[in-house]
C-alpha cells in the first residue's frame, strides 16, 4: 500500500514542479493538486480521488495498531496508481490526458 501511494505522491509532486509548485507535506501535496489541477478540472475527479484515497490507505497501513489490506485492495491501489502515473505522465507532456 506504501509503495503505490509513494508513486502517486512523487508523480503529484513532479506535476507541482513543473507548475512552480511546492509543498514536501502530504497534506499540501494533495492541497495543491486539489487547488490547481482538480478544481479546474485540469483532470477528472477520479485522478483527484486517487490521490487522496491513496494517502489514506498509506496513513492506514503505516500508522494503524492493526491495518488489515487484503490482496484486492493492493492489486486496486496498485491499479489506481498506475492510472494515475499515467496521467501526470501526459500531463508532463504537455498533452491532455
Amino acid at each position: 500500500m506504501s509503495r503505490s501511494y509513494y508513486a502517486v505522491f512523487q508523480a503529484a509532486r513532479a506535476l507541482l514542479a513543473v507548475e512552480g509548485l511546492e509543498s514536501r507535506k502530504h497534506s499540501g501535496v494533495v492541497s495543491l493538486f486539489n487547488r490547481h489541477f482538480v478544481k479546474p478540472a485540469r483532470v477528472e475527479k477520479q485522478i483527484g480521488a486517487i490521490l487522496k484515497d491513496a494517502w489514506r490507505q498509506r496513513e492506514i497501513a503505516d500508522y494503524s495498531d492493526v491495518a488489515d489490506f487484503g490482496r484486492d485492495e493492493a492489486q486496486q491501489l496498485l491499479r489506481d496508481a498506475g492510472t494515475f502515473v499515467t496521467t501526470i505522465e501526459i500531463l508532463v507532456q504537455g498533452k491532455k490526458p
